[in-house]
């Protein structure tokens, strides 16, 4: 089904995710995974011999975890009253290492937004239905919104999450500025159009803190001038000190928001409420 044009030109939504792959440092693959990264963009320039050092420091130092940034990021996003939806994992696997205890203290700092379900399956009904009520035993409701972790997708999926109940899902990435619309079986997708591991990634986009700027500041121009949603995902540990561009970019973003009187800003669970 054709999205639905939600906004008068002029005027524009910013809606914010944010998915949770970790909320402390894990001792497994995925931390020597991040070192990696981290010497690449060493090598590249994006980082400092410091910063890398205190990289590899900060892993080791479980008593001020840097990634886990639950609290501050919430604070932040109250300060700018960002409705931001958090998505979060409730199995392991593909680089989560946090347990459902975990889960359960962190969304207990989040009582003012919206929950979703970090989907770790995508490919039988079984699984996503069980992802689905662990997360409801936490949340004490069903969850609305579902995005598949790491962008996963297969042909069965968009049934299968339908299946399972789901009032929308936001696995689709498109630079391209495409609105939420109605797949053909009623699900309600809300494409990702701004992703920080894109942007900064060396194996990405690798962008400068100025060439996310600009790249974002052009889609907001667009999105302004056709009365569009702009939905940016940050995901939670982005917000520690050794993630500079990102953090300053987060911080940019919503400062940009909050100075335009042009922008509205939306929460994905609202998104898909007002296209229902």
């Amino acid at each position: 089904m054709a999205a639905k044009r939600i906004l008068p030109r002029g005027k524009w939504r910013l809606c914010i995710s944010h998915d949770v792959d970790h909320l402390k440092h894990y001792f497994n693959f995925n931390l020597v995974k991040f070192w990696g990264v981290s010497f690449a963009e060493l090598l590249y320039r994006q980082r400092g011999l410091n910063s890398f050092f205190d990289i590899i420091g900060n892993s080791f130092n479980e008593k001020n975890d840097s990634w886990n940034q639950t609290e501050l990021l919430a604070s932040i996003n109250r300060k700018y009253k960002i409705p931001a939806t958090f998505f979060f994992c409730v199995k392991k696997g593909r680089g989560v290492d946090y347990n459902l205890k975990e889960v359960k203290n962190a969304i207990s700092k989040l009582k003012d937004f919206e929950i979703g379900i970090h989907g770790q399956e995508y490919q039988n009904i079984v699984g996503i239905e069980e992802e689905r009520d662990l997360m409801s035993e936490i949340l004490e409701k069903k969850p609305e919104g579902i995005r598949i972790h790491y962008l996963k997708w297969a042909p069965q999926t968009v049934d299968l999450i339908e299946r399972a109940g789901y009032f929308y899902d936001s696995t689709e990435y498109s630079e391209e500025l495409k609105q939420p619309y109605f797949m053909d079986n009623g699900l309600i997708e809300i494409p990702i159009h701004i992703m920080d591991t894109y942007l900064f990634s060396p194996f990405y986009k690798n962008f400068t803190l100025e060439q996310a700027k600009k790249h974002t500041t052009n889609l907001i121009a667009k999105a302004k001038r056709d009365g569009k949603i702009l939905h940016v995902l940050f995901h939670l540990r982005h917000l520690a000190p050794e993630f500079q561009r990102q953090r300053e970019f987060y911080l940019w973003l919503l400062e940009l928001a909050k100075s335009d009187k042009k922008c509205e800003k939306i929460s994905c669970g609202q998104i898909a409420k007002r296209l229902s």
